[in-house]
Formats: C-alpha cells, sequence, structure tokens
C-alpha cells in the first residue's frame, strides 16, 4: 500500500476496526470524538476525528495528523510498517 492509498482509509473505520467506537459525535456526524487510543487515563474523549477532512486530533496530547500518525502512534512503528 501506498500513501495516498492509506490516507483514503476512513479514520474512524480503522478505529471501530481496533475495537474503539465514538463516544460522541456533532455537527452531523463530521466531527468524532473517543477516548484517545493512543493515551492512557483519558476519562473524557479528548480525541476527534474529522470524518469530512479525514484527520485526528489529540487534544491531550496536542497531536494530530493522518491516519499513517495515528497507525504510526497505535502501533509504534515507523512509516513503512504502517503502511503495512
Amino acid at each position: 500500500m501506498n500513501i495516498a492509498q492509506a490516507k483514503c482509509i476512513p479514520i474512524a473505520d480503522y478505529l471501530a476496526r481496533q475495537g474503539h467506537q465514538p463516544k460522541r459525535e456533532r455537527m452531523g456526524g463530521r466531527e468524532l470524538w473517543y477516548h484517545s487510543p493512543i493515551r492512557d487515563g483519558d476519562k473524557n474523549p479528548s480525541f476527534k476525528v474529522d470524518s469530512v477532512k479525514n484527520v485526528w486530533f489529540d487534544h491531550g496530547k496536542a497531536e494530530g495528523g493522518t491516519i499513517i500518525e495515528l497507525v504510526k502512534e497505535m502501533c509504534a512503528c515507523d512509516i513503512r510498517d504502517a503502511l503495512r
């Protein structure tokens, strides 16, 4: 898989396959809020996915990006492994 193909995978679908479901939706489902999948102890949903732009932002960590950065964070791997 190349970078362009990976960026077409909806982040919400990837998170669902990993067992994470949104705890709150806003703006008609455009904003999906989760407990952070990359941080422990997130009691209030502070991990936002913009389902239109297909990007994420973790407010507790002040980091975000595309699905590639998310997979790298969740799996503790480099870009090559994330694309696999």
